[in-house]
């Protein structure tokens, strides 16, 4: 018997709308090596009542249940119980796409033995019924190529990984590192990505789109700018820095870009909610200084110079004019 290959973990909570067609795509896969864990978060809807009925007819599917704690702690959870050589994370109201998509991984891992691995995805508004690939891949700029010429490519092509279901890890490497989603707070996929990416020393990709990704869901987590986003982007700079790893510019650069995004929301917040994370604003804005590009070095001067809400007003101003 060939060893489990992939643990497949999804958080649920609430979502009693979206959770069938999101296990019916990986029961329908044509790879069929990996354990599928189904971490019910505390719904309070028929969530859990769904994944246990499908649970009841195939081994595969093993469910779970605990106090609502949030995305980041169901995750962990899962993480603690997978036992796949490689784990992936899909929401609990998204789906595979491709019912080839755990057979091509496979295909991708057989022949590069990589230690993690991205995938395109389709961005699908809910709101409009739009869908849009939102990552396509130059393999030739991936393949065999050194990890910081890849990192250089996915950021200047626009295809920096920007959510944990978007790739594929080996596990032994996840628990090796001790790398776990910080819990109470949101945009802890911020997190996550620059420690895998960190620690990987093998990059691979497939240029397909596998995952489907909704987006403008009513009371999704990420359909509003949160307080917890900015502490969660805060936390992975603060993080970050501590490494001291001058080598990997283009992950700091690509907290740099996540840091105009606190900026932006931080714009949003309310004059309570703004001196709450005030302090978390002004120790990640050394990420600025950290950057090979001279714009984010100029942000950090204007912000030095005109402060932190004037900034964050001026970027607000400049993301409506251009939009």
């Amino acid at each position: 018997m060939k060893p489990l290959l992939f643990s497949i973990i999804i958080p649920v909570y609430n979502v009693e709308r979206y959770i069938d067609n999101c296990i019916q795509s990986i029961i329908n896969q044509t790879f069929h090596n990996y354990e599928l864990l189904l971490i019910d978060d505390g719904s309070t809807d028929n969530s859990y009542q769904s994944c246990c009925r499908y649970s009841k007819v195939n081994k595969q599917i093993k469910v779970f249940h605990t106090e609502n704690r949030g995305l980041s702690a169901a995750r962990n959870f899962g993480i603690d119980q997978a036992s796949g050589q490689y784990i992936l994370f899909i929401d609990s109201d998204d789906f595979l796409k491709n019912i080839h998509a755990l057979e091509l991984i496979e295909q991708r891992i057989s022949e590069y033995e990589e230690d993690t691995i991205l995938y395109g995805c389709i961005d699908k508004d809910l709101t409009t019924g739009k869908e849009t690939i939102s990552r396509k891949y130059d393999l030739s700029q991936i393949n065999n190529q050194p990890k910081e010429h890849i990192l250089k490519y996915l950021y200047e092509s626009g295809n920096f990984p920007g959510a944990a279901w978007i790739m594929c890890t080996k596990l032994s490497l996840i628990n090796e590192k001790k790398i776990r989603f910080p819990i109470n707070m949101t945009a802890e996929d911020c997190y996550w990505i620059c420690c895998v990416l960190h620690f990987s020393n093998k990059i691979g990709a497939i240029n397909m789109p596998l995952y489907v990704y909704h987006k403008n869901r009513i009371n999704s987590i990420t359909s509003h700018p949160r307080l917890s986003g900015i502490k969660g982007i805060c936390h992975a700079i603060t993080h970050w820095l501590s490494y001291k790893n001058e080598s990997e510019i283009y992950i700091t650069n690509f907290l740099c870009r996540t840091f105009v995004i606190a900026l932006y929301n931080y714009s949003n917040l309310s004059s309570v909610q703004k001196k709450e994370c005030r302090h978390e604003i002004k120790s990640a804005k050394k990420i600025l200084t950290k950057s090979s590009l001279f714009s984010f070095k100029l942000l950090f001067l204007l912000i030095n110079i005109g402060g932190i809400s004037i900034t964050a007003r001026c970027i607000r101003f400049l993301v409506k004019v251009s939009s």
